[in-house]
């Protein structure tokens, strides 16, 4: 169960989490993929937007996609800890999971299938997501399956800042060619208690320029 700390939650309140959506970097995937030998057939759970599906897609393997809210890309919705199978031609389930629910999340995927790889944070390994559920983390997963391997990943807030301030860079373009700055429109999304966050807004400037003209729009009407 390899375990790295490529998780960014904990920096938040639960309510403000809403479905625990942050996805991993190629380079986390790609550096799991040099230590591990995945098999062919795997399933995504949780797969957001698809982040560890591309990427795995990318090297050769069959991912079946699915999460509890449709992004777009999925083979099917569903909640995972509701399900009882793994879908036909998989073999393995690989995960980056809701780190409020991580315990219960390892937990069921065990149930389904011996082989699991999860990305989380190295401080879920030692302690859990709480003092409280700590007795649930040995009771349910560590002593009863012991993880066969544990790999930590360092550089992650390196990683985090460089992606960051590429964001930043490609938001800020889009702003200028509608006539708007950086900071009018974080500050108008703000106002407007917009929930978009700067990797969601890159991604919007890059593959949905109509769609960042609405949040631009947004933005100015709440200036």
């Amino acid at each position: 169960m390899p375990l790295d700390r490529s998780s960014l939650v904990g920096q938040h309140p639960h309510a403000d989490r809403g479905l625990d959506l942050y996805e991993i970097d190629r380079l986390a995937i790609g550096a799991l993929l040099q230590v591990e030998k995945l098999p062919h057939g795997i399933w995504e759970p949780v797969a957001g937007r698809g982040a560890i599906a591309r990427i795995l897609r990318d090297h050769g393997h069959a991912v079946i996609a699915s999460d509890i809210e449709d992004r777009g890309g999925l083979h099917f919705v569903a909640d995972f800890l509701s399900t009882t199978t793994m879908p036909v031609g998989t073999e393995c389930i690989v995960s980056n999971p809701p780190f409020k629910i991580i315990e219960g999340f390892i937990a069921h995927a065990l149930e389904l299938r011996p082989r699991v790889v999860m990305l989380a944070q190295l401080s879920f390994f030692e302690a859990g997501t709480s003092r409280a559920r700590r007795h649930q983390l040995c009771r349910r997963i560590l002593d009863v399956t012991s993880p066969a391997r544990v790999y930590a990943f360092r550089d992650r807030r390196v990683r985090k800042r460089m992606f960051r301030r590429l964001w930043i860079i490609r938001i800020n373009a889009a702003c200028r060619a509608r006539g708007l700055r950086y900071s009018q429109l974080i500050h108008g999304l703000q106002k407007g208690q917009s929930e978009l966050n700067r990797q969601t807004l890159s991604e919007i400037a890059i593959h949905d320029p109509a769609g960042f003209d609405k949040i631009a729009e947004f933005a100015k009407e709440h200036l």
